[in-house]
């Protein structure tokens, strides 16, 4: 899971990942083995219990994860799986539970449990339980309720030093990151309908932006039965 371009940077201190969604807690794991502080940047104030959030306009619908996907998240939070059963997520066995319909007509895979497994819940109890598996982490720190409104620039040595905020309060401050090579910023775009990424994320030459997640746009839906 640990990306090539965190393997080429030496000397740095400090990371500032743009948003609080699976993406950028997921981001914030793998940098918190490559840097001293890891610092998380929310417009969104975290609930203490799992909780739709406006941020996650999609996390209304059910989740559920690909095998590899879980496989990955138990290889960097060892023990998730267990903290996701005892707080009502449910495991899938895709191999005896799922059916296959071929020539033969419909049957599992395996009639014995394998180890081709992953869980189904919802989006808020899963970022949640991601969430509090990182607090674990001494070097990464959650700044809420602030959105990134530019990057800070140094004209003289031509790289970006951080990100301008603004709180829910319109109150404006600077949150830097001291590295000693370039700073290298995740800018996760996951709130694809209320996302707002500066357009200069994106004309800084130097500015190591890495955008994942939904760029797009879409729409959820709730039906009554």
């Amino acid at each position: 899971m640990t990306p090539m371009y965190i393997e080429q940077i030496e000397g740095n201190k400090s990371a500032i990942v743009i948003g609080g969604s699976i993406t950028g807690l997921l981001s914030a794991r793998v940098l918190a083995e490559k840097f001293t502080s890891v610092t998380i940047v929310e417009r969104d104030i975290f609930s203490n219990c799992p909780t739709v959030r406006t941020g996650v306009p999609q996390s209304i619908q059910p989740h559920t994860f690909l095998v590899k996907g879980y496989r990955l998240l138990e290889e960097n939070f060892p023990g998730i799986g267990g903290k996701l059963t005892e707080a009502g997520a449910l495991e899938i066995d895709w191999a005896k539970e799922f059916r296959l319909f071929d020539k033969v007509g419909l049957h599992a895979n395996s009639q014995s449990p394998s180890d081709v497994i992953s869980f189904t819940c919802s989006h808020p109890l899963l970022e949640w339980t991601i969430r509090q598996e990182l607090l674990k982490f001494t070097n990464v720190q959650f700044v809420t309720g602030q959105c990134v409104t530019g990057l800070t620039y140094d004209t003289t040595n031509n790289r970006v030093t951080g990100v301008y905020l603004r709180s829910i309060n319109n109150e404006e401050s600077e949150l830097l990151a001291t590295l000693a090579a370039a700073v290298k910023l995740i800018v996760p775009v996951a709130s694809a309908v209320n996302a707002i990424v500066p357009s200069e994320f994106f004309r800084q030459p130097c500015a190591s932006i890495i955008c994942g997640g939904t760029t797009g746009s879409f729409s959820s839906n709730l039906f009554s039965p």
